[in-house]
């Protein structure tokens, strides 16, 4: 039984990490080719949202250079 509870957790967790990194992925490759509009949000407060938050705050440097 613990088993089952174990990977189920490490599916969910692997799915949160997955998604967010996802959307940092398309933010990324959008900005590569020039749309500076780009702003991901999440709901999460962990390592994902400070890598969020510092993509953020580099659109918004580049954004504001441009």
């Amino acid at each position: 039984m613990e088993l089952v509870v174990a990977v189920a957790g490490a599916v969910w967790i692997s799915m949160i990490i997955n998604t967010g990194l996802r959307q940092i992925s398309l933010a990324m490759e959008a900005v590569a080719i020039g749309d500076l509009q780009q702003e991901v949000k999440t709901k999460h407060n962990d390592e994902i949202k400070d890598l969020i938050d510092t993509l953020n705050r580099m659109v918004a440097n580049l954004r504001d250079t441009a």
